[in-house]
């Protein structure tokens, strides 16, 4: 009786989790699929799981200057974001995690509320200021405003990090004659890199995901996610193979870069 009620447990549990992956898997599907058909194929109300597929959507957006003009905007802003983050982000998890100071548990508290921030009650007093600064739709603004919010992703999971690294090895170090900067540089930090270099992926794919920030704050620089997004906005006329092509598209350099570092993301997520 005992096997026969685990068994049935057993099944239960694969049975929920194909449900869920069915749930998850099934719209990817959907929409990679249909980059591949045609839009009378897309709109035909007896819709086909098998088609002969075609590479005009693809062809369509490759030829547009504007997609590789928001492709490279979307790079060059997730990549200086993802640099000043790291640059910023690693001696304040540092301090944070591994020395103790006056109000350590008030910066502490004030680095997690920004992470319970709307994104409406930053973006009206960004967008004052940089126009009155005259550094509206500049790479400076887009970035620095994105700070705001990758920043206190860093620091929080950075500095769960640092508190790993034994506090023997830093003594040791220091007894050697390394100072407080050498110690961060030569010892801790080569360290957590790799765990670091996962934090500044998932800043990546945030910044790289983002439509709100970049909608408000772009005109001429717009990236990739609001250029994808402004081809739904034809009215009754949406070119359906188009809008999932962009999307596929859009979606593949955060796989590529979670795929080519997928061992440190492992390491990362399973705390060793």
């Amino acid at each position: 009786m005992g096997y026969f009620l685990n068994s049935i447990k057993k099944s239960a549990k694969w049975i929920a989790i194909l449900i869920c992956l069915f749930f998850v898997l099934f719209p990817i599907y959907w929409a990679i699929s249909s980059s591949f058909k045609m839009r009378v194929d897309i709109i035909n109300p007896e819709q086909k799981f098998i088609f002969s597929p075609t590479l005009e959507a693809y062809g369509n957006i490759f030829r547009r200057r504007e997609t590789w003009k928001c492709f490279r905007n979307s790079l060059v802003i997730c990549s200086i974001t993802m640099f000043l983050t790291v640059l910023l982000g690693t001696p304040a998890s540092y301090v944070i995690g591994r020395y103790y100071f006056r109000h350590k548990d008030v910066l502490q508290f004030w680095i997690y509320s920004l992470r319970f921030l709307p994104a409406s009650a930053a973006l009206l007093p960004f967008l004052v200021v940089w126009r009155s600064l005259g550094l509206f739709d500049t790479y400076f603004s887009v970035c620095f405003t994105y700070l705001i919010f990758t920043l206190p992703v860093f620091i929080i999971l950075g500095i769960q990090q640092f508190k790993t690294i034994p506090p023997e090895i830093e003594e040791a170090a220091k007894l050697d004659g390394c100072g407080p900067f050498k110690v961060l540089t030569k010892i801790s930090f080569p360290i957590v890199l790799p765990l670091l270099f996962c934090i500044a992926i998932l800043c990546f794919t945030l910044v790289w995901n983002d439509f709100m920030f970049a909608f408000i704050l772009t005109r001429d620089l717009t990236p990739l996610p609001v250029y994808t997004a402004a081809y739904a906005w034809i009215g009754m006329s949406v070119p359906w193979p188009e809008v999932c092509a962009i999307a596929f598209f859009l979606t593949l350099p955060p796989v590529i870069l979670l795929m080519t570092f997928r061992r440190f993301l492992i390491q990362f997520f399973s705390g060793k």
